[in-house]
C-alpha cells in the first residue's frame, strides 16, 4: 500500500484498525481454544449418561480388542488414526481402560514419517514399549521415498536403537528403507548379528544399500548360510522375507523352523558376488516345515553339474521364480523336488532354456510327484530353441499336466519365440495335433496376450485343453478386443479377470502382502500391463 498517499488522520486511523484487528484475532483464538474446552466438558457429561460408554469394562474391553485385531490384520498398513489411540481418547473411562489393555499397545507402525515428525515417532515409540508391559512387540519401520536429509539419520538411528534394545520382545520385526540411510552397517547389521530374539516369528529386512567392506566374502565366492545368526536359542521363525543386502551382509539367520521365505532383489554391485549359494538354497528346500518360496531376482550361481540328490519338500505348497538370468533354482525343482503338496507354481522367464548349455542329471521321479498341483502360472515365458525344446520345459510340461488352473501372461513386445507361437506348433506325425500340450486338464485358463497378436482360435477348438470351461480376459478396451464367442467351444464362458496369477503372498494367509507397490510380482506385472492390453 503506497501510504504516501494518505493523509496523517487517514494513517492514524489505518494503524488504529490494524491494532483492533490483532486484538480480534488473538481473542477469536481465545475464544476457539474456551469453546474447544467447554465441549469437551459437555462430551464427557453426556458420555456419562449414553450407554455404550456405561457398558461393563470386560465388554468395552473385548470390543477394544476385536477392533485394534481387524485394524492390523492384514500385517503392512497403518491406520491414519490407530484405534488405540482413538478409543483412548473419546472419555476417562475409555481411557482407562484402554491404558489396562497392554496388548492393545504391542503393535508399532512407523511407516513413511515426516522428518519433522521422527522425534515424535521415537517418543511414541517410548510410550508403547511402556504400555504394552512387557508383551510380545511386533514393530515395523518403513523409510523409502522421504528423501530424508543427512541430518535426519541420527533421529532415525536413535529410533532403531530403542527397537534394538527390545529386541528379545520382538515377535515381528520389519524395517524397509530404500538405501537412503546412512550408517545401517553401524546401527542395524552389526546389532541385529548379536540380538537374542526368542519370540520372533516374522522377520522382514530390506534395506536397499550394499556396503563394500561389510559384504566381503571368502574367494568372492558365495554365501553360505549362517546357523549361528542371532544369539541364544533358535527363534520359532516362520517367515523370513530377505534383499540381496541382508545376504551379502551376512545376515542369515537359523532355520529350523522355518515356513515361508522371500528373497528379492538388492543394488547393484561392481562385483557379481552370489549372494547365495546353491547348497545353501537345497538345504531351504529340504526344511520340514517349508509351505512357500518366493525367488525374485539373481540369488545363487551357475552350475556346472546339478547335484544329483533327490529331495522331499513334504510340506511345500506354493513356489515362484522370476526375473533371473540364473534358472538353477527352477531347474532343481522341476528336475530334483518331490512335492506333495504342492498346489501353485508361478514362473517369470524371459528365455526358458537359454542357461541350460549344461549337462542336467535327471534322476528317477515320476511324473506326478506334484499330484496336489492345481495351478500353473507363466508369465512372459519364451522358448530358446523352438525346434528342441529343453529339458527342464519338457519336464515341467510333464511334472503340471493336472493342472486345473492356467495362466498365460505375455509382456509387450512380443518375441518371436513366446510361449504362444511355441503351443501353436503341430506334430510332425499327425498335423491335427499340438506337439505340447501345456496343462491339458485345465478347466480356467487366464490369458493375458497383448492384441497386436492374433487371438489363437485352433488352440481352443483343438485338443490343447478339452475340458476348459472359463476363459479370463483383460477388460475390454479401445486397445484390446474379446475374441468372438461364436468362434470357441460352446461349453466355454468368457470373464473379465479379476486378478492376473495370485494376487497376494504367501497365499491364503490373512497377513499376507497384497500391497502391489510392495511385491516385486506383483509389481512387474501390473507395470508391464499399463496400456498393452
Amino acid at each position: 500500500m503506497a501510504l504516501h498517499k494518505l493523509s496523517q488522520a487517514e494513517r492514524d486511523t489505518l494503524y488504529q484498525l490494524a491494532g483492533k484487528e490483532q486484538t480480534l484475532q488473538a481473542e477469536i483464538g481465545r475464544l476457539e481454544l474456551e469453546l474447544i474446552e467447554v465441549r469437551l466438558q459437555l462430551a464427557k457429561l453426556h458420555n456419562k449418561t449414553t450407554p455404550p460408554f456405561v457398558a461393563p469394562p470386560e465388554v468395552l474391553a473385548m470390543i477394544f480388542k476385536s477392533a485394534h485385531a481387524s485394524a492390523y490384520e492384514d500385517g503392512h498398513t497403518c491406520p491414519r488414526i490407530p484405534v488405540e489411540v482413538a478409543v483412548s481418547g473419546v472419555c476417562e473411562n475409555w481411557r482407562r481402560i484402554a491404558l489396562s489393555i497392554s496388548s492393545l499397545w504391542t503393535v508399532f507402525r512407523c511407516l513413511q514419517p515426516r522428518q519433522k515428525n521422527l522425534l515424535l515417532e521415537h517418543e511414541r515409540l517410548l510410550t508403547y514399549l511402556e504400555r504394552s508391559g512387557g508383551r510380545a512387540m511386533e514393530l515395523s519401520f518403513e523409510f523409502r521415498g522421504m528423501q530424508l536429509p543427512t541430518s535426519a539419520d541420527n533421529q532415525v538411528n536413535q529410533i532403531l536403537h530403542t527397537a534394538l534394545g527390545q529386541s528379545f520382545r520382538w515377535r515381528r520385526f520389519v524395517m524397509v528403507s530404500d538405501g537412503s540411510l546412512g550408517s545401517l552397517e553401524q546401527n542395524l547389521w552389526f546389532p541385529l548379528h548379536t540380538q537374542s530374539v526368542p519370540k520372533l516369528e516374522y522377520l522382514d529386512v530390506r534395506t536397499s544399500s550394499y556396503h563394500k567392506r561389510f559384504g566381503e566374502l571368502p574367494n568372492w565366492g558365495p554365501t553360505d548360510w549362517n546357523n549361528q545368526m542371532f544369539s541364544g536359542r533358535c527363534p520359532p521363525l516362520q517367515c523370513l522375507r530377505l534383499d540381496q543386502s541382508a545376504l551379502l551382509a551376512g545376515f542369515q539367520p537359523r532355520l529350523e523352523n522355518l515356513v515361508h521365505l522371500v528373497f528379492e532383489p538388492g543394488p547393484e554391485t561392481d562385483d557379481e558376488i552370489p549372494p547365495l549359494s546353491f547348497t545353501s538354497f537345497i538345504d531351504i528346500m529340504r526344511l520340514p516345515s517349508l509351505e512357500t518360496v518366493s525367488l525374485w531376482g539373481w540369488l545363487g550361481e551357475d552350475n556346472a553339474l546339478m547335484p544329483a540328490v533327490q529331495v522331499e519338500a513334504m510340506e511345500l505348497k506354493h513356489f515362484r521364480f522370476g526375473m533371473s538370468h540364473d534358472m538353477s533354482p527352477l531347474i532343481f525343482l522341476v528336475h530334483r523336488v518331490v512335492a506333495p503338496k504342492l498346489e501353485t507354481l508361478t514362473i517369470q522367464c524371459n528365455w526358458f532354456g537359454l542357461m541350460e548349455s549344461r549337462p542336467v542329471m535327471d534322476i528317477e521321479l515320476s511324473d506326478n510327484s506334484f499330484p496336489s498341483l492345481r495351478s500353473l502360472h507363466l508369465f512372459d515365458v519364451a522358448i530358446n530353441n523352438m525346434n528342441e525344446p529343453d529339458p527342464t520345459f519338457r519336464r515341467l510340461v510333464e511334472r503340471t499336466r493336472q493342472a486345473k488352473e492356467l495362466t498365460i501372461s505375455l509382456s509387450p513386445p512380443l518375441r518371436s519365440a513366446h510361449l504362444v507361437d511355441f503351443m501353436r506348433r503341430r506334430s510332425p506325425d499327425n498335423s491335427t495335433q499340438h506337439l505340447f500340450r501345456i496343462c491339458p486338464e485345465a478347466e480356467v485358463i487366464t490369458w493375458r496376450v497383448p492384441s497386436q497378436f492374433p487371438f489363437p482360435y485352433e488352440l481352443f477348438r483343438s485338443d490343447s485343453w478339452p475340458q476348459l470351461s472359463r476363459l479370463l480376459l483383460p477388460p475390454r478396451s479401445a486397445q484390446y478386443n474379446w475374441p468372438a464367442p461364436e468362434l470357441l467351444p460352446a461349453r466355454t464362458t468368457l470373464e473379465e479377470a479379476k486378478h492376473i496369477g495370485i494376487d497376494s503372498w504367501p497365499p491364503g494367509y490373512k497377513w499376507a502382502t497384497s500391497d502391489r507397490k510392495d511385491d516385486p510380482f506383483l509389481k512387474h506385472f501390473d507395470k508391464t500391463a499399463t496400456n498393452s492390453y
